[in-house]
């Protein structure tokens, strides 16, 4: 019987202190049903007392956290502003008799505890007013200053949160519960220098921390080694401080006051030799304000602090936007700004803004764009290594919440391409002694004052780094040029006016023709004559009707300098030997080769091969554009690696680089082949002709293309100089498997510096977004 009476006392007095606590809670009006519901994962949405269910079950997720190992965890919290699992971490590491939530809003608030990583009591007093005698902080909070939009605390920064995603504006009061809830489950951070991603990755696949990866950085911030991003050290950063400070306090320092005072965060910075200011140049008008706050904190949190933004407000009508200027103004005053009276277009309000500047480079930013965390660092220590004047990234194209939608993979510089249509685009670096000697940006190019600006630079220098890397985020809008091809025709025109100068300036006697794209252009070479042309044409062993072939080739072929043969494949010599010989027979000053599959041509084909080569002594072999007559043939921009066939690889060396950069644009590439292509005799002898000792079959032409360029030649693809194939790969002489092997590896042997660093005009970006090691691509270029 006194065991029976002790069990009802006990049962008395839980059911006593589990009904205090439910009066104490329930009085406040504190606790979110919806929210501990949507947390709840056994939640039967039966109808009852949620407060009360919530009461009875806290020592359950007590008792998780703890066999949990006091990891942080997502529990089933009573609002979004506790958290259960940091409450218990950052105070009670072995647990707490009382429900934790009651034991804050009774006792832990008195004591200035944190009831979440997001609500620091001393800031939010400071920004409301809150006072003791007004009670907890959590509860005035959740009644005064949520409703007024207030930020509790330096771990969540609302504007940010609602920048980057604009249509949760209307849900501001309620957007750390979002947050909570769906935001910080789909990769979305509350500060700028947070990456959940990269957090995760170092967590060797911490399911509990996916949920809410921030809330578990926080709680577990004293953990050495764990950095909220790739470029933010932390315990460097905790070092340098003028004071001992813990890892959460260091992170909430660079927050508050660190990121405005130029604070290195990590140790790259602090060594290296040259610091460079960096000026980022933004013209503005009538931006969508969340896009401009957005663009101007992609600078402010930058890795390098070694920058200053100049910003230049070109009459925008939306008052706003001046606010947002002076707002940033006032916070740092590395920001400068200036504004115009009238509208007088981006070239102006772009040199205005450089007017401001005093950095040694000045780089070009949009003001809807951002740049990457990394972009001032990886270009300052592109300054360093290059010393180039001139410095150009990828970029990738994203949509108003910042999701990628595609990305831009650009070679090393292509003076070509450049004149086919502005690749570079963004983000372009320039000293800023060479900008201004160029007399700055052109109101005559306005819409393609850009593309003026990167013509007249590459008349200046060749030696332009390009850094493959994504460190530009491009906002794609319906005024962007390049992306909405039917938006701003005086802007094509304009580039088309740039393009022509620039020719004009090089003395080159040529014409720029419009093509079916807007923005892209077409260079119209004059006619210089007709120097002699052979045209040899390889037959592979067994091909029909080869008479026939050659002479329809022949009629076809408007020129008339020209002398057709072909080269019939024979048990006795190879291809390379057979070719060879047949351009020794000859005594014509260019030879042009064709493939045994090509079928038709354009008839000014001869012509749009040579023209380029009796423009400029520079280029040493013309390549042209051969489609397929039943399909568009085989794509070479990304390589299948489970393929080592010679075949393959030679056409992966030839076709990759156009594939991958636009094969409808004119551009320099690194290797040829024999299937439609064009040099002159007097490189042909200079080269000593093909190595048919080494490559008898398959890669002689790529061999000769190597031995080109390191004689300072350059190989040219023309699109405008096109033919027919026949079906879709081309074909070569049915050779012993063996023997193709033993070529592919001698071709691998002597060439491997160059195909260790392979094709300039390749951009190895390409892998990494079709999930290609690098490594194993270099194992496959090299044949390992």
């Amino acid at each position: 019987m006194d065991i029976i009476k002790k069990m009802a006392l006990s049962l008395r007095y839980c059911m006593s202190s589990n009904y205090r606590q439910y009066r104490y809670i329930r009085k406040l009006q504190i606790f979110d049903s919806d929210y501990f519901q949507a947390l709840e994962e056994n939640n039967t949405n039966e109808k009852g007392d949620v407060l009360w269910e919530y009461i009875k079950k806290s020592k359950e997720y007590c008792h998780d956290y703890v066999i949990n190992n006091n990891q942080w965890v997502q529990l089933a919290d009573p609002h979004p502003l506790f958290d259960t699992a940091f409450y218990l971490s950052s105070y009670f590491p072995q647990g707490i008799k009382q429900n934790p939530f009651f034991h804050y809003l009774k006792k832990g608030w008195k004591r200035g505890l944190w009831p979440s990583p997001f609500f620091d009591p001393k800031i939010y007093q400071q920004r409301s007013g809150w006072s003791p005698e007004n009670g907890d902080p959590l509860t005035h909070y959740t009644q005064l200053g949520a409703p007024n939009g207030l930020v509790p605390g330096l771990f969540f920064e609302i504007n940010w949160y609602l920048d980057k995603t604009p249509v949760l504006y209307k849900a501001k009061k309620i957007i750390i519960r979002h947050y909570k809830l769906f935001g910080s489950r789909v990769g979305k951070s509350p500060v700028p220098v947070f990456d959940p991603e990269f957090y995760l990755s170092q967590l060797n696949d911490d399911i509990d921390a996916r949920s809410d990866p921030f809330s578990h950085f926080v709680t577990h911030a004293e953990k050495r080694g764990i950095q909220p991003n790739k470029w933010f050290d932390l315990d460097y950063y905790r070092l340098h401080m003028s004071r001992k400070a813990t890892r959460a306090e260091a992170f909430s320092n660079y927050l508050s006051t660190g990121v405005f005072n130029q604070d290195y965060i990590n140790h790259f910075v602090d060594q290296m030799t040259g610091k460079p200011v960096i000026s980022v140049i933004v013209p503005v008008y009538e931006p969508n304000t969340s896009f401009l706050n957005n663009c101007i904190r992609s600078v402010v949190y930058q890795a390098y602090p070694h920058w200053e933004l100049c910003l230049a407000d070109d009459d925008s009508p939306n008052q706003e936007v001046k606010q947002v200027l002076l707002s940033w103004a006032r916070k740092d005053p590395r920001i400068k700004v200036t504004f115009h009276d009238e509208n007088m277009g981006i070239s102006a309000a772009t040199n205005s803004a450089a007017s401001l500047a005093k950095g040694d480079y000045l780089g070009f930013l949009d003001n809807d764009d951002e740049l990457s965390p990394d972009c001032l660092l990886r270009i300052a220590q592109a300054i360093n290594d290059t010393s180039s004047q001139v410095i150009y990234t990828d970029e990738d194209l994203i949509g108003d919440d910042g999701t990628r939608l595609s990305v831009f993979y650009k070679p090393d510089f292509n003076r070509d391409l450049l004149f086919s249509h502005n690749y570079v685009t963004h983000f372009l670096v320039v000293a800023t002694k060479l900008f201004k000697k160029l007399g700055g940006f052109s109101s005559d190019y306005d819409g393609a004052q850009d593309y003026d600006l990167m013509l007249k630079l590459s008349e200046q220098t060749e030696n332009i780094a390009h850094l493959p890397h994504i460190l530009y985020h491009w906002r794609a809008s319906d005024s962007s040029t390049s992306i909405n091809h039917r938006q701003k025709s005086y802007a094509h025109q304009a580039g088309k006016r740039a393009l022509e100068n620039s020719l004009n300036r090089r003395n080159l006697s040529v014409s720029v023709e419009d093509t079916d794209l807007k923005f892209y252009y077409r260079i119209k070479f004059p006619n210089r004559g007709e120097p002699s042309v052979s045209v040899i044409q390889w037959l592979e062993k067994g091909s029909k009707d080869h008479d026939s072939q050659l002479s329809l080739l022949k009629d076809k072929t408007q020129y008339d300098n020209s002398h057709f043969m072909s080269v019939s494949a024979d048990q006795h010599r190879d291809k390379a030997n057979l070719l060879h010989n047949a351009v020794l027979e000859t005594e014509t000053d260019y030879i042009a080769f064709i493939g045994s599959n090509i079928i038709d041509v354009d008839s000014l084909w001869l012509t749009e091969l040579l023209a380029p080569l009796l423009q400029n002594s520079q280029i040493g072999i013309v390549c042209g554009n051969f489609h397929y007559s039943n399909t568009d043939g085989a794509s070479y921009t990304v390589p299948d690696l489970a393929n080592r066939d010679c075949q393959y690889f030679a056409n992966f060396l030839a076709l990759s680089s156009i594939h991958a950069n636009g094969f409808h644009c004119t551009q320099l590439i690194h290797y040829s082949n024999w299937d439609f292509c064009l040099l002159s005799r007097s490189l042909f002898n200079q080269l000593g002709g093909f190595d048919f000792n080494l490559f008898p079959h398959i890669l002689a032409m790529a061999d000769f293309s190597m031995r080109a360029v390191e004689q300072g030649k350059e190989i040219l693809y023309t699109p405008y100089a096109q033919a027919t194939a026949r079906g879709c790969n081309n074909t070569f002489p049915i050779v012993d498997g063996k023997e193709l092997k033993a070529e592919k590896k001698r071709f691998q042997k002597k060439w491997k510096q160059q195909l260790d660093a392979f094709a300039p005009y390749y951009n190895r970006g390409i892998l990494d977004e079709n999930d290609i090691d690098r490594g194993a691509f270099r194992q496959w270029i090299l044949g390992k």
